[in-house]
């Protein structure tokens, strides 16, 4: 069996006399924890070699390696009865124990609420998940599946960060702002990337909300400058 913490160090501090063993029977807790969810697991990867093989190749790998296993989010087929599924407590409850800064993130004023069908693994695939998350390509295709009225293709694409994607502008999880901006208001958020308007005079109001000219934020098939 691998180990998972060092070996102690002894401190010649006075006072400290005890830590080395306290070092020693931690070490052998979180052990015991892995070989007990890798006895589990090897069970559930004689039928399901697939997700094994992708959950110790992803983000939830370190998790995993704490001894957070296949049961950690699944009801062995025995005690699901008809099946496996998440735990007992839900699927999305089984994501905040490990999540809660998205947990809060969810309770903001504008999010992906609860009974509209969108639940984590709507856009995250919870086995080969990446270290950041999503997939780069993930971070729109995930999007575009459920707002096909953003999909395109369009003749002059509204590129914003390639990286992040929808994310440039929009809180995956939940915003205080309307239409999960990342901003309060068009013209903050359009300046985070368009710094310099030097033909943009925005002393006057007019130049001051962005959609007043430019409609079609997420591209356009007309206009290389995504006016209306």
């Amino acid at each position: 069996m691998r180990r998972t913490c060092r070996t102690p160090r002894r401190w010649a501090l006075s006072g400290l006399g005890t830590l080395p063993i306290l070092a020693t029977v931690a070490c052998v807790a979180t052990s015991g924890r892995r070989t007990v969810a890798d006895a589990q697991d090897a069970g559930c990867a004689s039928c399901h070699a697939e997700e094994s093989h992708d959950l110790r190749t992803s983000a939830h790998r370190s998790g995993h390696g704490q001894g957070v296993g296949c049961t950690g989010c699944h009801l062995p087929h025995v005690a699901a009865g008809a099946g496996a599924g998440p735990g007992p407590a839900g699927l999305r409850r089984t994501c905040e124990e490990c999540h809660g800064d998205v947990a809060l993130e969810l309770q903001l004023p504008h999010t992906h609420r609860p009974g509209t069908g969108v639940t984590c693994t709507s856009c995250h695939e919870p086995h080969h998940i990446a270290l950041n998350g999503l997939h780069v390509p993930e971070r729109r295709d995930a999007c575009v599946a459920c707002h096909l009225e953003v999909r395109g293709p369009y003749t002059y694409e509204h590129e914003g960060d390639r990286r992040l994607a929808c994310m440039s502008c929009h809180g995956p999880h939940g915003s205080g702002n309307r239409r999960m901006l990342t901003y309060p208001d068009s013209l903050s958020l359009c300046l985070s990337c368009h710094p310099l308007l030097e033909d943009h005079d925005l002393s006057f109001p007019v130049w001051r909300d962005c959609l007043n000219c430019h409609t079609e934020v997420h591209g356009s098939r007309w206009d290389r400058a995504l006016l209306r």
